[in-house]
């Protein structure tokens, strides 16, 4: 079965010409560079902010070191704060997708816990965000 795929993308790499195959390897190499530097131009976070379920909302400082226990429809939801970071530690939900999100710590940064409601996100100081539009 791996002979016949690897036959195939021979087979389909040769009949690329040299400018498909520069125009492609730009193309990764620009989709690569472009997600780097999202990572590397993010503003550092905060404060975490935690929803839960629509209807609560906290606002925690991500210098001060928490254990935080959200309360959603199908358990609990333990999140963490420190060392300037934020992380989903336990979660009653079946995948455990947040948990294994691993920490987050730049502004914009979210992890959702879709089962039981509880949304994690970052913010960046109020002070350092620049301004998006200006109205009369």
């Amino acid at each position: 079965m791996m002979n016949f795929f690897s036959q195939k993308f021979l087979h389909f790499f040769k009949i690329l010409t040299l400018a498909d195959k520069i125009l492609v390897a730009g193309i990764a190499c620009m989709s690569i560079v472009s997600l780097l530097s999202l990572q590397w131009l993010a503003k550092p976070g905060a404060y975490a902010i935690i929803d839960e379920g629509g209807h609560d909302h906290y606002r925690f400082n991500l210098n001060e070191n928490k254990l935080i226990i959200c309360h959603g429809p199908i358990g609990e939801t333990v999140i963490q704060i420190q060392d300037g970071k934020a992380r989903v530690l336990r979660s009653d939900c079946p995948n455990q997708i947040c948990v294994n999100s691993g920490t987050i710590d730049r502004a914009g940064q979210i992890i959702v816990c879709v089962p039981n409601k509880v949304l994690l996100k970052i913010e960046g100081d109020k002070k350092m965000q620049s301004l998006d539009v200006i109205t009369e």
